[in-house]
């Protein structure tokens, strides 16, 4: 058993529960990404796991500290980390956002471009292609969002997208942050923008032969 501090910087719905990942932070250094799973559950961390002892909830930024059983990397997701079978998260300080510039990941487009669904631009990858990747976690800073609130007449909720433009690529992802997503099902389909953002770029499992980017944390 490993006891982990990280700071919190994606929390967002996936089948069966949450996904959670952040930077794993040693004294004043953040260090690599983490991505807890419970491996019996899909790799989804339930949704209790998420709330505190008190009764609070986690939020983006938050160091919370976990114990980890051992490292379960799955194909191109080689940041995922065992939650230990008692799981006990606790939150034990909050990182300062004027210091995510320090630590954003600077490596060019956000892995292969050049595919996309209906509803996205240079969303998907290619299942056989990511598996030769080493990494599927990005955090990065844009300067505005355009973010989509979608009716989906498939879904019982609606869906909503995130636009923006990075390192010289435009992007259209699915947004599944769990407070923007929930917060997106009262309001009418429409768009709006956000300033200023940071954002936690997922590179998820397989789904039909692809693996989609997904904005999963919005800071």
């Amino acid at each position: 058993m490993v006891t982990t501090r990280m700071v919190l910087l994606a929390k967002s719905w996936r089948p069966g529960g949450l996904c959670l990942a952040g930077r794993k932070l040693e004294g004043n250094r953040i260090g690599e990404w983490i991505r807890p799973v419970v491996s019996h559950n899909d790799d989804a961390i339930l949704v209790d796991y998420a709330t505190y002892p008190n009764g609070e909830k986690m939020r983006l930024l938050d160091v919370v500290q976990m114990d980890l059983s051992h490292p379960v990397p799955r194909d191109h997701q080689s940041e995922n980390w065992e939650l230990h079978r008692i799981p006990r998260i606790l939150r034990i300080g909050q990182f300062d956002r004027r210091k995510l510039q320090t630590v954003c990941d600077g490596r060019g487009t956000l892995w292969n471009n050049g595919q996309q669904s209906q509803i996205g631009r240079n969303n998907r990858v290619r299942f056989v292609e990511a598996t030769g990747m080493n990494d599927s976690l990005r955090l990065i800073h844009v300067e505005h969002l355009r973010l989509t609130v979608i009716d989906d007449e498939d879904r019982e909720r609606n869906r909503l997208t995130g636009s923006f433009e990075y390192m010289g690529a435009t992007y259209k992802l699915q947004v599944k942050d769990v407070e923007y997503e929930d917060e997106s099902q009262n309001r009418e389909p429409r768009s709006y923008i956000a300033e200023d953002c940071y954002l936690t770029i997922s590179l998820a499992g397989e789904f039909e032969r692809y693996c989609y980017k997904l904005i999963a944390g919005i800071i």
